[in-house]
């Protein structure tokens, strides 16, 4: 079967045809109608294998291995079997009510796989523009209403009630390439003075010169060009829906989608596994409390998600070349119309086609939503710089409604494969600010007070972990990610976005933050190598004690035995003729070989006791860090050595405030604490600080395993501010 579809419209005296050429093959089809039944009509269809490709697209430029299926590499669409049934069907609303009879539909998808390449997405959104603008010339000029339509929240009762659609299997590829041009882009820089000039962004360098920053590829010319493939494979995907009842349920087993680079297109040089859930369920209905309100829940199993700058730069280069793509679709529409007109007629479209404004009764109902969550195991990790990556992992999150609180079991974070951060129970929620009533905001924002309730929370400052070099490994990621999306961004698309548009405030403003900790510890990591060292030389004291005093005992037994051979000994029984006996052994004190054999026997014994000590040692898990390191990991820590610094809470109470004036405010402080600060007007880069107001039951200071603390405290409490400022370099 060969489709054909020629688009054209008469625009200001000039004629545009548009041909979009697909060839489609079916297999089989099947469809039976049956009126016999009492329900009505019924109808029963199945579609056997279907394929679409594009009749006119070059082969050459799709790689089949990529794809990973030979027949289908050129395919834009391939079923395997589809079935609707469409018809009435009894239902039971609840088990008292009686069985209901109303409309549905139904399908069912055996296999599926989409692949999708720039050139394919260019061409749909050629051909969509087009026939867009071929229904509005034919449609003509509609007459709008200026009253808003009553939209009633009830269903008419006719049509299709009951949808369903399941999806056994479907495969979704999206084949691009990716490269690096060198170019030139301006590279402002954001710096805070403090006092002698406040923030302020340096955009000329000290000759005169724009300030602008060289963006180079590393690698050779022949690699310029990175072919990438973005895989994603669902299976078991359902989806129904109830108008009558108002919801919606959507149910997924599986999914997984992979990133992989190309050179060439036999094998991948970098594979990452970006996305893979399993057991997702959504399902959301209307009612509650309001009759408008939502209902939602979410619920998962697992879900492990991975962020890599690679990932990032080539999506945002396939959404800028998409946006390229629909920019000039829509010029070659309005033909030789200005271009500014042009945008300002693309804008002025889409404020059209939204949904008009609704009152504010209607919004606060609609606004009063339940979202529940329930889910079982989230990981995420993320490669944030040169050598640096951070992994968050949490066995089970769970919220009746996420807008109010989250509830997170099993909370861990690592950077660098070392442990920062552990929880067994936390709570993140927020309450409306008790400050709020007293200094009412006067543009009607809600004020919130955010909380945080941890069981108990352990920090570790692990004992390698390279703070500064991970602070400049982030840095020079977060310039690095900006020079280069704004280097692909004006070579692709460099259409400037109209910033002239005043930002609305938000609806919700932050109060303060709030902790309440039932016990938290925290901990300087101790080096491996010097907790070993000295677990180990206490027990080495001990064995090499006992073996000194063996040794000097049976020099001394030896000694008497020789100088007087009549003499007898009550604990070793007797001697007979020159001979004794030691532990029921007989022994020949003026044998040198005999002698010397006891003197290894008492050396094994000693080994032996000091092995047996070392296996009774309780090793400290540590935080991970040291497992990096070859020369090292060996060396376990036991638990009397494990930290070098450590100072546990309980029922810390801590509240953060935001500091009057903010940064300037802030800097006025540091002026009055610190005179050479204010007599040099020491500029700074980088400011944080809070009111605190601290309360706990008990506080305590321990250094490594001494027996008494440093510092030990009940019923403590404290008041003041906090300022952290980083000098200008």
């Amino acid at each position: 079967m060969l489709i054909q579809m020629f688009l054209s419209k008469d625009t200001y005296q000039q004629a545009f045809i548009y041909c979009f050429k697909i060839q489609g093959c079916l297999k089989s089809t099947h469809v039976s109608a049956n009126n016999t039944s009492k329900m009505g009509t019924a109808v029963h269809s199945e579609l056997g294998e279907l394929s679409l490709k594009m009749a006119n697209e070059n082969q050459e430029c799709l790689g089949e291995s990529i794809f990973g299926a030979e027949s289908y590499s050129a395919n834009i669409l391939h079923i395997t079997k589809v079935s609707v049934d469409w018809g009435k069907k009894d239902i039971k609303s609840s088990e008292k009510e009686a069985p209901k009879c109303v409309l549905g539909l139904s399908a069912v998808v055996t296999g599926m796989g989409i692949y999708l390449s720039f050139e394919r997405v260019e061409s749909f959104i050629s051909t969509a523009i087009s026939f867009q603008v071929l229904l509005k010339s034919l449609s003509g000029p509609k007459k709008k209403s200026t009253q808003p339509r009553a939209h009633s929240s009830k269903s008419s009762g006719k049509g299709t009630q009951m949808l369903k659609f399941h999806l056994e299997q479907c495969s979704v590829y999206v084949l691009g390439e990716t490269g690096l041009e060198n170019t030139v882009v301006p590279d402002p820089k954001r710096v805070n003075y403090g006092s002698q000039g406040g923030r302020v962004i340096i955009s000329v360098s000290a000759d005169g010169t724009p300030r602008t920053a060289n963006v180079m590829s590393t690698v050779s010319s022949e690699y310029r060009k990175l072919k990438y493939c973005i895989s994603l494979k669902i299976l078991n995907l359902k989806l129904s829906v109830n108008k009558e009842k108002r919801s919606k349920q959507v149910e997924l087993a599986k999914a997984r989608s992979i990133y992989q680079e190309y050179y060439d297109e036999t094998r991948p040089v970098s594979k990452v596994k970006l996305v893979d859930i399993r057991n997702i369920k959504f399902v959301q209905r209307l009612g509650g409390l309001k009759e408008n309100a939502a209902c939602s829940l979410f619920s998962a199993t697992e879900i492990s998600l991975k962020w890599e700058p690679d990932v990032h730069l080539s999506v945002i280069e396939l959404v800028l070349q998409l946006k390229l793509a629909l920019h000039n679709s829509k010029l070659r529409e309005k033909g030789n119309e200005q271009v500014e007109d042009v945008v300002s007629d693309v804008k002025d479209s889409n404020r059209k086609n939204e949904t008009p404004p609704i009152p504010s009764g209607h919004s606060e109902k609609k606004k009063e939503s339940v979202f529940a969550v329930d889910v079982e195991m989230l990981n995420i990790s993320a490669e944030l710089g040169d050598g640096v990556n951070a992994t968050a992992q949490v066995q089970s999150i769970f919220s009746e409604n996420a807008r109010i609180g989250v509830l997170l079991e099993g909370l861990l974070f690592n950077f660098n494969g070392a442990r920062l951060v552990k929880s067994s129970r936390m709570q993140v929620s927020r309450i409306p600010s008790k400050s709020a009533a007293a200094t009412s905001d006067p543009k009607g924002a809600t004020i919130w007070d955010w909380v945080i309730q941890g069981l108990d929370v352990h920090i570790c400052l692990p004992f390698r972990l390279e703070l500064r070099a991970i602070d400049d490994a982030l840095e020079d990621m977060l310039r690095a990610l900006k020079l280069i999306v704004a280097a692909k961004t004006n070579m692709i698309f460099p259409v400037k976005k109209d910033s002239s548009k005043a930002r609305k405030p938000s609806s919700v403003k932050f109060g303060c933050l709030k902790f309440f900790l039932r016990k938290l510890t925290f901990d300087i990591e101790e080096e491996p190598i010097q907790g070993w060292l000295d677990e180990h030389y206490h027990l080495l004291k001990k064995e090499v004690g006992e073996l000194t005093v063996r040794l000097n005992f049976l020099d001394d037994f030896i000694s008497k035995a020789k100088k007087d051979p009549n003499s007898t000994d009550d604990t070793n029984n007797s001697h007979e003729e020159k001979k004794i006996y030691i532990n029921d052994v007989e022994v020949d004190v003026n044998n040198p070989s005999v002698i010397e054999s006891m003197r290894e026997d008492i050396y094994r014994r000693t080994f032996r006791s000091y092995y047996q000590s070392c296996q009774n040692i309780e090793f400290y898990k540590g935080s991970g860090a040291y497992k990096n390191d070859q020369l090292q990991s060996g060396f376990k820590l036991s638990t009397s050595r494990a930290v070098l610094l450590s100072i546990s809470a309980e029922n810390l109470d801590v509240t953060l405030t935001k500091i009057e004036g903010g940064e300037d405010g802030m800097i006025e402080i540091l002026r009055k604490l610190d005179p050479v600060c204010r007599e040099l007007e020491i500029p700074f880069s980088r400011l944080y600080g809070a009111n605190i107001l601290l309360n706990t039951s008990s506080l305590v200071a321990q250094i490594r395993d001494y027996t008494f603390p440093l510092f030990a405290g009940t019923s403590g409490k404290c008041g003041g501010r906090l300022v952290m400022a980083q000098q200008v370099i």
